[in-house]
């Protein structure tokens, strides 16, 4: 019986563990579009020619020219005037001067003449992979979230932005962390540290047997992170509707570039010693197995629910679509690529979010972002200490059942709200990005805390009669109060009829 339909309300539904949950959004964090080096350059660039010795003059990224970078080669890149910052928290400028000393990115390699601090002077070249971290507090809410970006650790970048509420907490990221970030994570009291088995942060065995000293001294409890996602889950997730497509697009293409970035024959072969996981030896099959599934998971509720050909275009009171371009340089922009594919990057996160719902019919995520940094993430549930069975459960398909879930249920953006990782999101360009279309329970809010920016999916019709209105949000973007912002589907898609979402479920059981 699909979710939703007859009695299906009434299931205590199997849904993925919040500690998966928090270590699939590391990694999706990880991947964020607008994520750099620890030194500003954009993934993928070589600091160093293959051929020569000659050192490129790199170009500032989209973020640096921003905020008023000036071109510098990468020899230059270290000196004291150079400062990174993602523009939270202005003390944090010294903390940023000692990282430009540091880091480069994924796939990039120091110059001969420059070793990362802590290792001696070698001919060998050190590389430095992004990374996305989870930061939650001692009730599991989570209080900080970031990537690798303008001259930033992943994790320093999260704990400064809100030091008090992360002390004490736990950390999710999707790579060990390195010596800097594991100090960092010790001076803040941070009792365990869950990270993915994937390529560490800096894959040097001096610098992971610094890190490992730290940890042990300090009595931090990190652990490999080995997802364990069930086939059920799959199921449910590959079965159930998307908002944002009719047609949801094929995810094994994504799920097959997952395993070949994280989980490649080169890397499994030194697995064990790089994350001094003796017993990998014995456990590799399963883990493997295990690591597939995540990636399953992983490509259906982002890439299968909110295909590529997704775009996002203004929306105005009635309805219709078209474009507009806001003022400011963090503002949503549907003309540029660049704003458009960080859109459809935090809408799939907001989607992730949704998973861990307590809805028994649809979950509702959300994300907001402050000048492009994450400030708040959230999910639709019910009251923190309510268990099942103490609210009533239906929804208005459920016409025979007088009880509904409505008054008792906290919306996704009401959850957002209330737990934002800072106090003051009052900006031009902050925007929350939701899978469904905010009702006038939560517009109200949204407004209050000075959300200026709205994305969602496309309104469905109703075929049965609801207590929750959309009018507000209208009569909001049509007032100039707020910015609303449409998913849509573009030409050109790859999408799969639903009819086929069994066959691809049947697929997954075969491998």
């Amino acid at each position: 019986m699909a979710q939703g339909s007859g009695t299906a309300y009434k299931e205590l539904r199997e849904k993925i563990s919040k500690r998966d949950l928090f270590a699939c959004l590391a990694l999706w964090t990880e991947r964020c579009p607008h994520g750099t080096s620890e030194q500003g350059i954009e993934q993928g660039q070589d600091v160093k020619s293959d051929d020569n010795d000659e050192v490129f003059e790199e170009p500032p990224t989209k973020r640096q020219k921003e905020d008023g970078f000036i071109e510098q080669n990468v020899e230059t890149r270290n000196q004291p005037n150079v400062n990174g910052g993602n523009g939270i928290i202005k003390e944090v400028s010294e903390a940023k001067k000692i990282l430009n000393n540091q880091f480069i990115s994924n796939n990039h390699k120091f110059q001969e003449s420059e070793v990362a601090p802590g290792f001696q002077e070698t001919a060998e070249k050190v590389k430095v992979n992004k990374v996305g971290v989870v930061v939650t507090d001692a009730d599991d809410q989570i209080v900080g979230m970031d990537f690798s970006h303008d001259n930033m650790h992943a994790v320093t970048s999260a704990l400064i932005g809100n030091p008090i509420r992360a002390r004490g907490g736990t950390v999710y990221v999707s790579r060990k962390p390195c010596t800097f970030c594991i100090k960092l994570l010790a001076e803040l009291k941070i009792k365990r540290i869950f990270y993915l088995p994937f390529e560490p942060e800096i894959p040097v065995e001096d610098d992971l047997c610094n890190a490992e000293r730290i940890q042990k001294i300090c009595g931090i409890a990190a652990s490999v992170a080995v997802p364990h996602i069930s086939d059920c889950i799959l199921k449910d997730c590959l079965l159930k509707a998307s908002p944002f497509t009719h047609n949801k697009a094929d995810y094994k293409e994504t799920a097959l570039e997952f395993m070949k970035t994280y989980w490649n024959n080169d890397w499994l072969s030194k697995a064990s010693r790089l994350l001094m996981w003796p017993e990998f030896q014995d456990l590799c099959s399963e883990v493997s197995i295990q690591v597939k599934k995540m990636f399953d998971w992983l490509a259906i509720v982002t890439i299968c629910d909110v295909p590529d050909c997704t775009e996002f275009v203004s929306y105005d009171n009635s309805g219709s679509l078209n474009s507009i371009i806001n003022s400011g340089i963090f503002c949503p922009n549907p003309e540029s690529t660049t704003w458009q594919s960080l859109a459809l990057h935090m809408v799939r996160m907001a989607h992730i979010l949704s998973k861990y719902s307590d809805d028994p019919t649809r979950g509702v995520g959300a994300v907001i972002l402050k000048e492009n940094s994450i400030v708040g993430a959230g999910w639709n549930c019910y009251t923190s200490d309510a268990l099942y069975g103490d609210f009533p459960r239906a929804a208005s398909k459920h016409v025979h059942i007088k009880n509904k879930r409505y008054p008792f249920s906290i919306h996704g953006e009401q959850s957002v709200i209330l737990h934002r990782f800072v106090t003051d999101i009052k900006d031009e360009s902050t925007t929350i990005f939701v899978n469904k279309m905010p009702c006038d329970e939560c517009v109200p809010l949204m407004l209050r805390v000075g959300v200026k920016n709205v994305v969602f999916p496309p309104e469905k019709a109703k075929k049965f009669h609801t207590q929750l209105k959309v009018n507000l949000l209208k009569t909001s973007v049509a007032s100039g109060r707020l910015r609303g912002f449409v998913a849509r589907q573009s030409s050109g898609t790859s999408a799969i009829k639903d009819s086929e979402s069994r066959n691809q479920f049947n697929d997954i059981m075969k491998d």
